[in-house]
C-alpha cells in the first residue's frame, strides 16, 4: 500500500472518529438542552398524552415482536438445518435466524425482568430491624433514649400531612416539634416530614422503608385519602351492570394480555398512572347512576394493602422504641360531595332510569318543599341504601333543619358509598383502629376530633378547606392532639405532670410567617383542588364556585387586600381570633400509662 492509500486511510478514520464524536455531543446536548425547554414550551397535558401514545406504540409493537420472533426462529431454523443437510449454504437466512433468536430471547429476557419487577413493587418490603445508632431499651436499667440530647420526629404520609395548602409554611410535624421544642428546652428537636402529595400507602411505605440512618423518637402516620384517587383515572369504569354493553374485542384482548404479560401489565400500569393526571373537562359528564371506578376485589386488596401497611409501620415502631402516633385522617364529608353514586350491579337500565327520574324530582324539590324532598329522599335510600348522592342530599336538608347527628351519619355513609372515593373511607379509618388494638400505638382520631369541634358537627368550614385538606385551625387542632399524646412519655423524657403547651392558630401563623404571599399560595392551591375536581361527578356547580370564591380571594389578596377581610374558610387571620371551639375541648384525654408506641 502506497504512502497516500494510507494517508488517506487514515484521514477518513480520523473523520470517522470526528463524525461519531460529533454525534456523541449532539446527543448528550439534546438530552441536556431539549427536555428542559420541552417542559417549558409543552403544556402537561400534551405530554402526558404523547407519552401515553409512545407506550401504546411500545405494546402494540412488542405484540406484534412475539409472533414474527417466534416464527422467525421456527421457519428459519428448519430452513437452514435443510440447507445443511443438502449442503447449501444460506447466509443470509442464518444472519436473520440469529437476528429472530436474539429477539425471542430479549423477548424473554423482558418478561422475567417485568414479572421481577411488578412483584418487587407491589411486596411489602421489611423495615431494618436495627440502626446503627439504635440501643433496644433494658427493661432492668435506664432507658438509653433518656441520655439522648436530641428527638427525632418522622412524619409518614400524603398531602394533608405534608401541610397542604400551607406545605411551603407550616404542617403537622413541624407543629409539633415547635411545640416540644418549647416543652424540652434542653433537648433538640428535629422534624423530617416524609409525607408528598399524591402518596397513597405504598408509595409512604417505601420512603418510610428507606429510613436507616438514625432511630426516629417519634413517627406520626398520616395518611389514607389517595388509595383510589391516585391509582385511577378520572374517567375510569368497567361493565359494572348485568345489562352494559359486552366489551369489545380490543378491550378483552387488552384484558387478557395485561393479564398473560407482564411487559403488557407494566405499559398498562405506566399508562394508567399517567391518565391519573387528566383533568375531567366539562364535556366529561357524569351519570346520575353511575359506576365504580374499582372492582369489588381491587376495593379487598387495597384495604387489606392498607392495613398491612399500617401494621408493619407500627411493628418497626414497637421493635426499636419509637413512639408512633397514628392520625385518622379527617376530610369534608359536608362540603363536597360524592363523585359517583351507583346501584346494585343487577339492576336494570329502566330500573336505573326510573331511580335518575325520582331522585332528580327531590333534589328540585329541595328549595320549594324540603320536608316532601326529604321524604322523597328517604324512600330513595330505603329502596336503595347505597345510592350516595341521595344520603349527601338528605344530610345537608337535615342539617338546616337542626338533625346534626343524624346528618353526620347521612354524610358518613355518602362518602363510603362513593364509587370514586377521594376520602379515606370509614372502612380504611376502622385499619388505624384494628391497629392501635393490636400495636397498642396512640391513636388521634382525626374524623371523631373535628365532629367534635365543628360547630354545627360537620366535617366541613372552618376545619376543611377543599375536599380532604385541613385548614390552619385544623392543623394545630391536630398537632395540639398529638402533642397530648406524646405528654408523659418516656422515650421523650416528658414528665407526666409537665402542662401540654397550647397551639394557639394566631401564634402559629405568627411563627411560621404566614404573609400575603403564603395565603394567596394557600389560595392559588384550594381553588385547584376544588377546579379539577369539578367534573367529576354529574353536577359540578357546588365545586366550581368554591374554586370560583379561591381565585377571588387570590386576586383580591394581590391587590392589597387584607387576608383577614377575604372572607373565605382557612385564609387569614381574623377568623381564627374568634375560632377558639371551646379551648378546653381541643386537648384530648391522654393514654393511660404504657399506651402508644410499645
Amino acid at each position: 500500500m502506497s504512502s497516500r492509500d494510507r494517508a488517506s486511510r487514515d484521514w477518513q478514520s480520523l473523520a470517522r472518529l470526528a463524525a461519531w464524536s460529533g454525534a456523541v455531543v449532539l446527543g448528550v446536548l439534546f438530552v441536556a438542552v431539549v427536555p428542559p425547554w420541552v417542559e417549558v414550551l409543552v403544556p402537561t397535558s400534551v405530554r402526558r398524552q404523547i407519552t401515553i401514545a409512545v407506550l401504546l406504540a411500545s405494546e402494540m409493537a412488542y405484540l406484534v415482536a412475539w409472533p414474527a420472533a417466534l416464527l422467525g426462529t421456527i421457519v428459519l431454523g428448519r430452513a437452514v438445518a435443510l440447507g445443511r443437510r443438502r449442503g447449501r449454504v444460506r447466509p443470509i437466512a442464518g444472519r436473520v435466524l440469529l437476528l429472530s433468536t436474539s429477539a425471542l430471547f430479549a423477548l424473554a429476557l423482558a418478561e422475567a425482568s417485568a414479572f421481577t419487577w411488578l412483584w418487587w413493587s407491589r411486596r411489602i418490603p421489611v423495615l431494618p430491624a436495627t440502626f446503627a445508632d439504635v440501643r433496644l431499651p433494658d427493661p432492668a436499667g435506664p432507658d438509653p433514649a433518656r441520655r439522648r440530647d436530641e428527638i427525632k420526629v418522622v412524619v409518614v404520609g400524603e398531602s394533608s400531612a405534608q401541610g397542604l395548602p400551607y406545605a411551603s409554611r407550616l404542617s403537622i410535624g413541624q407543629i409539633v416539634a415547635w411545640k416540644l421544642q418549647e416543652a424540652l428546652p434542653r433537648k433538640k428537636v428535629s422534624v423530617e416530614v416524609q409525607a408528598r402529595a399524591g402518596f397513597a400507602s405504598d408509595k409512604m411505605f417505601r420512603d418510610f422503608a428507606r429510613l436507616t440512618t438514625y432511630r426516629p423518637d417519634v413517627v406520626i402516620v398520616y395518611g389514607g385519602h389517595n388509595e383510589f384517587s391516585v391509582r385511577h383515572p378520572w374517567l375510569q369504569g368497567h361493565a359494572y351492570y348485568v345489562d352494559d354493553a359486552v366489551p369489545s374485542l380490543p378491550e378483552r384482548a387488552q384484558g387478557f394480555l395485561a393479564c398473560s404479560s407482564s411487559v403488557c401489565a407494566l405499559i398498562a400500569q405506566s399508562v394508567e398512572a399517567r391518565r391519573v393526571g387528566n383533568v375531567p373537562q366539562p364535556w366529561m359528564k357524569r351519570r346520575v347512576v353511575d359506576v365504580p371506578v374499582y372492582t369489588p376485589e381491587e376495593y379487598h386488596r387495597r384495604r387489606a394493602d392498607f392495613r398491612s401497611r399500617l401494621g408493619a409501620i407500627a411493628a418497626f415502631c414497637r421493635r426499636v422504641g419509637a413512639f408512633a402516633v397514628f392520625v385518622i385522617p379527617p376530610a369534608n364529608d359536608a362540603g363536597f360531595e360524592p363523585c359517583r353514586s351507583v346501584l346494585p350491579p343487577e339492576t336494570p337500565r329502566p330500573v336505573r332510569d326510573a331511580f335518575t327520574r325520582e331522585y332528580l324530582t327531590a333534589r328540585a324539590l329541595a328549595a320549594a318543599d324540603p320536608a316532601r324532598a326529604m321524604d322523597l329522599l328517604r324512600d330513595l335510600i330505603t329502596r336503595q341504601p347505597g345510592f350516595a348522592a341521595a344520603h349527601y342530599d338528605l344530610a345537608r336538608l337535615l342539617v338546616k333543619a337542626g338533625e346534626r347527628e343524624e346528618a353526620y351519619a347521612h354524610f358518613i355513609r355518602a362518602r363510603d358509598c362513593d364509587g370514586y372515593p377521594m376520602r379515606c373511607l370509614t372502612d380504611f379509618q376502622d385499619a388505624y383502629r384494628e391497629v392501635e388494638a393490636e400495636f397498642g400505638v396512640a391513636l388521634v382520631d382525626g374524623q371523631a376530633l373535628f365532629h367534635e369541634l365543628s360547630p354545627n358537627g360537620q366535617l366541613d368550614d372552618p376545619l376543611i378547606v377543599d375536599p380532604m385538606h385541613p385548614t390552619l385551625l385544623g392543623h394545630t387542632a391536630l398537632a395540639q392532639a398529638v402533642l397530648a399524646r406524646l405528654r408523659g412519655c418516656p422515650e421523650l423524657g416528658w414528665d407526666d405532670a409537665a402542662p401540654i403547651p397550647e397551639v394557639d392558630p394566631l401564634e402559629c401563623a405568627s411563627h411560621f410567617k404566614m404573609d400575603t404571599e403564603a395565603w394567596i399560595g394557600a389560595c392559588d392551591l384550594v381553588s385547584d383542588c376544588w377546579g379539577k375536581c369539578a367534573y367529576a361527578c354529574f353536577d359540578p356547580s357546588n365545586r366550581l364556585a368554591r374554586s370560583r370564591r379561591y381565585v377571588e380571594a387570590s386576586r383580591q389578596l394581590a391587590n392589597g387586600k387584607s387576608a383577614d377581610d377575604v372572607g373565605v374558610p382557612g385564609i387569614g387571620l381574623a377568623p381564627l381570633s374568634t375560632s377558639r371551639i371551646q379551648r378546653t375541648r381541643l386537648q384530648p384525654p391522654i393514654l393511660p400509662k404504657g399506651t402508644g408506641g410499645h
